[in-house]
């Protein structure tokens, strides 16, 4: 067992100041492979509502680093409010911490009450602040609470965990979950709020789960005919002149610059959100073309295809979405074929997290450069995300040749999501230039 940042637990270790009076008293709830999960008996308490107060925190036993930083954190401590009655926890602030000091903290502007499964982790952390207490300890608790949600300071960008900004960082540990295209678009395109525990495309939503707004999806009512419908923000789905995919052909071939790729050995944290798998990795993997230096933000699947070669589209792709310091996007396009076993790809599906929303640490270090294929000759072109809001000024590279994956790794894919792919857009007369 590998301790997952369980969904409300995630996060490690420092008394706020609203509860600097009190002396910890941690408790191991769970332990394995040098990380532990901790619960503070001596500040649970009940709050307005009937509802429950806990700080809990998950020690790692070893540093990670945040991005665009000299620091890094080895703990982080999580403030959930527990609905003992209904099962249910919601996780209101996080404070990262290294060597018992601060480096980030981060307050949940909307906080998502989610279902506490039993014998997880969360089920044990509910269980232990759902104990009973005597009525002097709960009040004199609850102040002390209540002040610490008061004083929760608005989160910063580099550690909200569903970035909807347009130039934030990214901690390699709180990757935004939000947008399957890349958390660099311009200011003014809003992003979707991706990350809730709802079921995939096709699967009933538990009642009390029911998201009323609109939201996009690949078929039915919220598919791509009606996105540019659904939010004004979207508009440019619909009515946009330069989007993608595209059926890349009758392309110039012309001695295009290589692409200068400097992927890291990083980390990774892997999420289902809800559209498709997506990794993020830790900062510092680049490449430059063009004339133009942009950082590797995330990368994603889908399945077919996207883009089309001369009609042809392949059994999936992976995108991987990098920036540039003034917030252009650049997306690299491996075309993925059924063939061989990929090692990267069986990485990804070993970690693949449980449920929905969830994002799982992995504890492997992965080098994106295995994903690349031997030859780097490419395509490329002006388009646009291919999710809402469709925001164009995206340089697209497409691989030329095909990385292999096994019938058996597209399959598990397929299990999640049998078609989460735009259609074909018009090129409307865009250049596509090829490297001969």
């Amino acid at each position: 067992m590998h301790l997952r940042l369980a969904t409300a637990v995630i996060i490690a270790a420092s008394v706020t100041a609203s509860f600097g009076a009190r002396a910890a008293n941690w408790a191991v709830v769970a332990a394995d492979q040098g990380e532990r999960v901790e619960i503070d008996k001596s500040r649970i308490a009940r709050v307005a509502g009937g509802k429950t107060m806990a700080w809990s925190r998950l020690v790692l036993g070893r540093e990670m680093p945040i991005a665009a930083s000299q620091d890094t954190y080895s703990m982080v401590e999580a403030l959930n409010r527990y609905d003992c009655d209904k099962h249910r926890f919601a996780t209101i602030k996080r404070v990262y911490l290294h060597d018992g000091k601060m480096v980030r903290q981060e307050a949940i502007d909307a906080p998502k009450e989610m279902e506490a499964e039993a014998k997880s982790i969360d089920d044990k952390l509910l269980t232990e602040a759902c104990k009973g207490r005597t009525v002097g300890e709960m009040q004199k608790a609850a102040e002390q609470a209540n002040k610490a949600i008061a004083a929760a300071e608005p989160p910063p960008k580099a550690m909200h965990a569903d970035m909807r900004s347009a130039g934030a960082e990214k901690s390699p540990t709180m990757r935004s979950a939000a947008d399957a295209h890349g958390a660099a678009k311009p200011a003014e395109a809003s992003t979707p709020n991706y990350v809730r525990r709802r079921p995939r495309p096709g699967a009933p939503a538990p009642a009390a789960e029911v998201v009323h707004e609109s939201h996009w999806e690949y078929e039915g009512e919220g598919g791509p005919p009606n996105w540019g419908k659904l939010k004004p923000e979207f508009i440019t789905c619909a009515v946009g002149k330069r989007q993608s995919p595209i059926d890349i052909k009758d392309g110039i071939r012309v001695d295009l610059e290589p692409i200068k790729f400097d992927y890291k050995v990083s980390m990774f944290r892997i999420t289902d959100n809800g559209h498709t798998v997506q990794i993020d990795v830790g900062s510092g993997s680049k490449i430059r073309v063009m004339g133009r230096e942009y950082e590797l933000q995330q990368l994603h699947f889908h399945r077919p295809s996207e883009e089309r070669v001369n009609g042809r589209a392949f059994d999936m792709v992976a995108h991987l979405v990098h920036k540039d310091d003034e917030n252009r996007l650049a997306v690299v396009a491996v075309l993925l074929e059924k063939g061989g076993e990929n090692p990267l790809i069986q990485t990804f599906w070993n970690n693949l997290p449980l449920e929905v929303g969830q994002e799982l640490v992995a504890s492997t270090a992965i080098d994106l450069t295995t994903l690349l294929p031997e030859n780097r000759a490419y395509y490329s072109y002006m388009g646009s995300l291919t999710t809402p809001p469709c925001s164009e000024e995206v340089l697209w590279l497409v691989m030329k040749q095909p990385v292999q994956v096994s019938p058996e790794q597209v399959a598990i894919f397929s299990r999640l999501y049998r078609h989460n792919a735009r259609p074909i857009q018009p090129a409307n007369g865009r250049l596509i230039k090829e490297s001969r």
